[in-house]
């Protein structure tokens, strides 16, 4: 897993969880038909083009083949490189893109490292659009096709209607239950408490663990805490062995992911938005960060997809996220840990 092209994300320090990334317009695309002009000013055909984005995400089949009519290049694409057809594969959206290739829109020409909008499409359902056409070097890998199979079986094995908001989960591999535990300050041999509801104890909520068991390892969960982020949780879970990688869902914006391994930090990063360039970890293409035509209930299994495939673990279902537990932890009071 290449992860050397990622800087640090710092680990929030005292009790503020880590600041919204600057918000970023390509995070939920709106103005499905163009009718508002983002490219206004003194380049008409930007301003088409600009357009002709817009609709190709989100708007009509007959405002895509409008536009296109009246731009000069279908394939002018905007500031971080993306045509309109790469726009209309990223967001599913299937007539505009036969519309888009009815107007000779380039599909092979690759955008972003080897990706091209047709090969995007071909790891998607409007594979069959492209599929007859491709050009053999953008054919997908048989270990491409595997990747993609993987990742997308790890999201749906979390199911629907999750809730994240607020959550911050490690998945750890190499590390078992009672190994975590031990690393946690937490005796293994108490069983802890049989139920426990974190938002009815809010004072106290951040030093308790959801905890469960998966095949080669374990996955740890806090409801109302982004401790499991962390470098300094990580680095002591991970310390004497193992590899972990954790998550938090801001409730203010935006998924951050730190991996660790053998008590020590590697890297963090904001997971969850479509790449702005080729040198991205190959796993957020995989994981789909640029797919908008996901399931609306499956909004973050992706984000927790990615995050098991970067700790070495594969989670058979969604129970670390919606319960049971297999136990409650609970961090001793005077724990580093709990003002981490």
């Amino acid at each position: 897993m290449d992860t050397s092209s990622q800087s640090r994300h710092p680990a929030p320090s005292g009790a503020e969880p880590p600041a919204t990334a600057v918000p970023d317009e390509r995070r939920d695309p709106q103005d499905a038909d163009g009718r508002d002009d983002p490219d206004a000013g003194t380049d008409p055909g930007a301003q088409w083009v600009g357009l002709l984005h817009r609709a190709a995400e989100n708007g009509s089949p007959e405002s895509v083949r409008e536009l296109a009519r009246r731009v000069a290049d279908v394939d002018r694409p905007d500031e971080w490189g993306e045509t309109a057809l790469w726009k209309a594969v990223c967001h599913g959206a299937e007539a505009n893109v036969v519309e888009l290739l009815a107007a000779g829109a380039d599909a092979w020409t690759p955008r972003m490292g080897r990706w091209s909008p047709g090969r995007l499409a071909l790891t998607t359902r409007l594979a069959p659009l492209f599929a007859a056409g491709a050009p053999e070097h953008a054919r997908l890998t048989e270990a491409e096709r595997a990747a993609f199979a993987a990742a997308d079986g790890q999201a749906a094995a979390f199911g629907d209607d999750l809730y994240t908001e607020g959550i911050s989960v490690a998945f750890l591999s190499g590390v078992t239950l009672p190994e975590a535990m031990v690393r946690l300050g937490a005796d293994p041999d108490d069983p802890g408490p049989t139920a426990y509801d974190p938002y009815d104890d809010w004072d106290h909520s951040s030093r308790f663990v959801a905890a469960t068991a998966v095949p080669g390892g374990c996955a740890l969960l806090q409801p109302t805490y982004y401790g499991l982020y962390t470098d300094t949780w990580l680095a002591a879970l991970t310390d004497g062995g193992g590899r972990a990688y954790g998550l938090y869902f801001n409730p203010k914006g935006g998924v951050f992911g730190t991996l660790a391994e053998n008590g020590v930090p590697l890297h963090g990063e904001e997971i969850g938005l479509p790449p702005l360039d080729a040198d991205v970890p190959a796993g957020h293409w995989t994981h789909r960060f640029w797919l908008w035509d996901r399931p609306a209930r499956r909004w973050n299994n992706n984000e927790l997809a990615y995050a098991c495939h970067q700790a070495g673990i594969t989670v058979p279902d969604a129970r670390p996220i919606t319960g049971p537990p297999d136990r409650w932890i609970e961090i001793p009071e005077d724990s580093a840990l709990a003002d981490a």
